[in-house]
């Protein structure tokens, strides 16, 4: 089963042939549709850049003890890679998090909490069909940090990962969701927006940024990904033939 904010959202979904149910969790409402699932999927944006981390823990909180004593065991957590903190260096699983983060605060929570056998898995930012990274930034001026990695994970892989760990159940683990192939964000942005004939961004500095592993995920997990290479993929996706 899955649930949707929006109801028109549910009904496309039940178009496809998927059981959906509407369920906004930003009004704290009731759980019942869930209270029969066994495994949850929790996936919903934080809403952290418009200030709402709080909102986001509130939810948590109200989701993990409205089930406690329901059908339901495990929790995999999708989070961001924005619960490590910025800075200029490698991190990978084992990195400690940004305590400061909500998304670091949210992920401690659900692995703390006894009631549930829980993992998170936290992915970099999302490309694929409708989400073609060469216009993030496209005729974007006055950008920072050209010299860090991108951190990026095609939606195949984002899926992939997480049916791995629920498949082989990997329970109070941290795992990393990342394209195993970097650039720099200058080199990469750049680019993409050219193979799409967009208007190129201009960076105004060279600093760096943190690159996030995920070997340790993918030798875990025995995942190979499907599109490890971000580039490659746009200059597939630019020419009409995704790879």
């Amino acid at each position: 089963m899955a649930t949707r904010r929006d109801p028109a959202a549910c009904a496309r979904l039940a178009v496809a042939g998927l059981k959906a149910h509407p369920l906004d969790l930003a009004q704290l409402p009731a759980l019942g549709p869930l209270a029969d699932c066994r495994r949850l999927v929790l996936a919903f944006p934080p809403g952290i850049r418009r200030g709402q981390g709080d909102s986001y823990l509130a939810m948590l909180a109200h989701l993990r003890d409205g089930l406690a004593g329901t059908a339901v065991e495990n929790i995999l957590l999708v989070s961001s890679t924005g619960a490590l903190a910025e800075q200029d260096a490698n991190l990978d699983e084992q990195s400690p998090a940004d305590p400061q983060s909500p998304l670091a605060q949210a992920e401690a929570a659900l692995l703390q909490d006894r009631r549930y056998q829980s993992s998170v898995i936290r992915m970099a930012g999302l490309f694929g069909p409708g989400r073609y990274p060469g216009r993030f930034l496209a005729g974007k001026e006055g950008l920072p940090r050209g010299a860090a990695p991108v951190n990026l994970i095609h939606q195949a892989d984002a899926i992939g990962l997480c049916l791995a760990v629920l498949e082989q159940g990997r329970w109070g683990q941290v795992f990393h969701g990342v394209a195993p192939v970097a650039y720099r964000r200058d080199q990469f942005y750049t680019q993409a927006a050219r193979l799409a004939g967009l208007a190129e961004p201009v960076f105004v500095d060279q600093q760096g940024g943190k690159r996030v592993l995920g070997d340790w995920t993918a030798k875990t997990l025995g995942y190979q990904y499907q599109v490890p290479d971000p580039l490659a993929w746009c200059q597939g996706a630019a020419s009409g033939v995704e790879c």
